[in-house]
């Protein structure tokens, strides 16, 4: 069974993307794993996709 797994980030200073790429590198070796910009994702285009996982992050002050 193949997982896919996406991770969405909100650009901001730049510390989400970077945390998004290092889960990326880490989970690589196990699933499909895809990444993305917040404001350059269209919804629809996640809902084709058929994910099995979804992580958003942002930047919590």
């Amino acid at each position: 069974m193949n997982i896919k797994l996406w991770i969405i980030y909100k650009e901001g200073i730049g510390f989400s993307r970077i945390i998004a790429e290092m889960l990326q590198d880490r989970f690589e070796d196990y699933i499909d794993v895809s990444v993305g910009n917040a404001n350059m994702i269209d919804p629809a285009f996640l809902v084709e996709e058929k994910f099995d996982c979804l992580i958003i992050g942002d930047i919590y002050n």
